[in-house]
Formats: structure tokens, sequence, C-alpha cells
């Protein structure tokens, strides 16, 4: 039962705007024991009653400030777009320059010189040729009378020269006929080892070869000589070319100089109507379609120009490494 206190307390209660919140202040009239605990809300506070005392919980200033002024809710953003990830720039390659010729001592010259010079020759297939065997009677004579002596070179040649002379003409025709089976035999192995090489080595071989005699170096001709190749087409020739084949093998021209039948030729084709330089043309033009597609099976898409772009290189950066004075003597 209330006591009238407390109705009084109650009645007289005036408290408006607050929110149940924490800080709160806590005012007890007497301590009662928790079972007899009871909690009313009158206006937003709370009034505990026990038994015959009042406990009201208020709010404190915070919460009241809090209550009354209101923040609208924050308009949320729309959520930004994702940038797409910019791509990163490639890296350049460094870029190495070679350092000019007239910079360079004589020591590193001769080093980059052999160097050049030694891929070349591997390019030229150097080394690799078969042995020939004596293609001369001459040649076939001096290596058996050289063949385990001692002693000067020079002077066991003299000697085997000398007695070559004193032999009878059935010596020398059996020297010969052993020299023409060695020529035979000569060609069989080098072909053989040229086909057991692509085309494509070959050609490189021979332009190889071609920048090494330019170069003016002194090299033995045997290693030098082209190697022949009938893998390879021939280049085809122009109309001209067959105009003047066709009417030079007729025979009309003979024990007349070259020079005389060139200008007589070149006559007649400058008279010659489209009509009859046809036939010539379209024989030039058949030639000259099969050899570039003989060529292209050969080196395929890349081309003559590209393969042979290494040799090209080495050739002009030797030229300028033998011909450029070393540093510090120019003039």
């Amino acid at each position: 039962m209330w006591s009238a206190i407390g109705l009084a307390t109650n009645n007289q209660l005036r408290i408006t705007g607050a929110r149940l919140a924490a800080p709160i202040v806590r005012k007890t009239t007497a301590a009662v024991p928790a079972v007899f605990f009871r909690r009313t809300t009158i206006h937003g506070a709370i009034v505990v009653r026990r038994g015959f005392s009042v406990t009201r919980i208020l709010p404190s200033a915070a919460t009241k400030t809090a209550a009354t002024t209101k923040k609208p809710a924050a308009k949320k953003k729309p959520a930004a777009k994702k940038k797409a990830a910019a791509k990163k720039p490639l890296k350049k390659k460094a870029v190495t320059k070679e350092t000019p010729v007239k910079e360079l001592s004589q020591g590193k010259k001769r080093i980059l010189l052999k160097e050049a010079l030694d891929e070349l020759k591997r390019i030229a297939l150097f080394g690799e040729d078969p042995a020939p065997l004596p293609p001369t009677a001459w040649s076939l004579y001096t290596a058996s009378k050289l063949r385990g002596t001692t002693g000067s070179v020079k002077v066991n040649i003299q000697s085997a020269s000398a007695e070559y002379k004193t032999l009878t003409d059935d010596q020398r025709a059996a020297l010969i006929d052993e020299a023409h089976k060695n020529r035979l035999a000569n060609a069989a192995a080098r072909r053989s080892w040229a086909h057991s090489k692509t085309p494509e080595d070959i050609y490189r071989a021979n332009a190889a070869r071609r920048a090494l005699e330019r170069l003016g170096l002194r090299l033995r001709s045997s290693m030098l000589a082209s190697i022949a190749d009938d893998r390879y087409p021939d280049r085809p020739i122009t109309a001209l070319a067959y105009y003047f084949q066709r009417r030079y093998g007729s025979g009309e021209f003979a024990g007349r100089s070259i020079i005389e039948t060139g200008n007589t030729l070149h006559t007649e084709w400058k008279a010659l109507s489209q009509p009859e330089r046809q036939p010539y043309v379209d024989f030039a033009q058949a030639r000259q379609a099969e050899y570039e597609a003989r060529v292209k099976d050969i080196f395929g898409s890349r081309g003559i120009k590209a393969s042979c772009k290494p040799i090209y290189e080495l050739t002009r950066r030797s030229q300028s490494l033998l011909t450029t004075p070393p540093k510090g003597t120019e003039p």
C-alpha cells in the first residue's frame, strides 16, 4: 500500500522532455531492501518506490540537450565508382650505344676485330670443308714424295719438282688419270658435305667468304672458294638477255667480236615492237616468279637481306676497325 507521502510526491512531479539515458543522477531518500523495488515512468522520469520512500532517477543535462536538438540524419554519399586500374607503362629496354671506333684504344680494337673476324669465319664454315685429294698430276707426285720426309719443306719440294721433270710419258699419264679421279672424288665429297647443311647455311657461308675476301685478309684461296650448291636456284635473266641468248645461239654472229655483236643485237632489240618483245618478256617474268618462290622456300618470309644482315654488320664493323686509326694517333 502506498503511503500518503508517496502519493503526494507522485502528483507533484512535473518532468517533461527527458529520455532514459546514461549518465543519470540518482537521488534516494532512504535505503529500502530491493525486495520492495518498484519503478514507474512519469513523463520520461523514473520513480522508484520502495515502501515509504521514493527514488527519482533524473536525466543529466547532456541527455536533455541531445533530446531537444535532433540532428538531421546525414545523407549517404553515393558509392564512388572504382576507377579503372591505370595500365602500367611498359619499361623501355635500355639501348646500349656502341662506343665510337675513334675513341677505342689499340688493344680494344684488336680484341673487337678478332671477335668480328672469328664470327665471320664461323658463318663461312671455315675448317668444315672436306680435305681435298691432290687434284693435279704435279701435286699428286709432290704429295707422295713429301709423305714421311723430314727436314726443310722448301728443299724437299724443290727436290720433288726436279724429279717430276724426269718422269716418262707413261708415268705422267698414270698421274694424270689418278688426279682426274681425285677431282671427281673431291666434287662428290664436297657436294655431300654441302647437302648436309641447309641451303640458307651455304648461302650465308658464301656471303661471309666474299666479305672476308673484300676485307683483304691473308687467307688461303681454298678457304675463300665459293661452295657450290645445286639446290639454290640460278638468278633469272631479263627479257633483253634472253633475246641476246637466243640470237647469239643461232650462229649468225660466228666470227664477230663480242662488242660488235652486242651493239648489233641491242639495236635490233630497240627496233622490236611490243608484240614482238612480249614472248621474251613473258619468259623472263615466268623465270622470275619461279626464282622468288624457290627463294621463299629456302629463307622463309624473312628473305635474303634479313638472313644476311649479321654478315653485313660484322663486315662494316671490321672495316671501321681496320681503317680507323687508334685513339691518340689522329693527325
